[in-house]
């Protein structure tokens, strides 16, 4: 059951649509995918250090290109939104539940993919000062890091999947 909103705008509002429940269904692949790239990594006893460089330079060199491409679909659907075709749905059963489930979940992946950019120059820029820790520490360190990282770049990408199907949708509303 969501709880009443109190504002249309904000993040409060975006998380009111996007809730913890669909974060947890587009995430679960992404999870499992991290999982077994965590435990393929292990068990080839791969220098985890030098496997958070590769992950972090991955993710540094694809994000941004991958925030441009939200931020054009968002364009498409920001004209969508505004145009006339919009007035029809809204007052169709469901039709605004649809447009701001559609707009919230464009504002959570440029979310995701912001963060994520941020979190990656963060601990390239802390990989690049060679920091020295206990090596079980760094070890135990280095693992979290793999995963999470692993986690948020695989993630990033399945949620372009959930863009592409949001546009296909919003194209599917011009047969109403």
């Amino acid at each position: 059951m969501r709880t009443k909103r109190k504002s249309l705008f904000g993040w409060s509002n975006v998380f009111h649509n996007y809730s913890l429940l669909d974060f947890a269904k587009d995430a679960w692949m992404p999870f499992l995918i991290a999982l077994v790239l965590l435990a393929v990594a292990m068990l080839n006893h791969k220098d985890m250090y030098v496997q958070v460089e590769k992950i972090l330079d991955l993710g540094i060199s694809i994000i941004p290109s991958m925030v441009a491409l939200i931020v054009a679909a968002y364009t498409i659907m920001l004209s969508f939104i505004l145009s006339d075709k919009v007035t029809s749905i809204k007052n169709k059963e469901g039709g605004a539940d649809f447009i701001q489930s559609i707009n919230s979940g464009f504002a959570f992946c440029l979310l995701i993919s912001i963060l994520t950019i941020i979190m990656m120059v963060l601990a390239k820029g802390i990989c690049n000062m060679q920091v020295e820790v206990e090596p079980t520490l760094a070890n135990i360190i280095n693992y979290v890091v793999y995963f999470l990282f692993s986690f948020l770049l695989v993630y990033s990408v399945f949620i372009l999947i959930g863009i592409v199907i949001d546009i296909y949708n919003s194209g599917q509303t011009s047969l109403l």
